[in-house]
């Protein structure tokens, strides 16, 4: 069930929830219309309802929702919240990514061993 937007009623809806994207429909038959369709960026338990859960969409908008069971409530924040747990690290290590690109200095490649161990010496006194 999720709660209107304009209305604050309930309403019985069929979710689904694949690669990131939130879609709900009046019953599962596929034949039916998709109502919307919108990119979940997180999940909270909420306590509107009972096995309330919050999904926060991309729009902006906040998506109550209330799973049939508290194992339903699990099941659903377990999956979502794995699911943007995941895109998070992804933009973090593209974020290091970026950043090691950004600070790299050249290096020079050296055919004189003795130079190299003596600027390693030296760099080993340093620290």
């Amino acid at each position: 069930m999720k709660q209107g937007a304009r209305v604050k009623n309930w309403k019985r809806r069929y979710f689904v929830f694949r690669d990131g994207y939130l879609s709900y429909r009046k019953d599962q038959r596929e034949s039916s219309k998709v109502l919307g369709t919108d990119l979940v960026v997180d999940v909270f338990y909420w306590s509107g309802a009972e096995f309330g859960l919050a999904l926060k969409l991309s729009s902006g908008r906040l998506m109550y929702v209330s799973p049939a069971s508290e194992q339903q409530a699990c099941i659903w924040y377990e999956v979502v919240q794995g699911y943007v747990m995941r895109q998070q690290m992804i933009r973090q290590l593209q974020h290091v990514n970026r950043q090691r690109q950004k600070h790299l200095e050249p290096i020079w490649e050296s055919d004189n061993a003795a130079q190299q161990s003596a600027e390693l010496a030296q760099y080993r006194l340093l620290r």
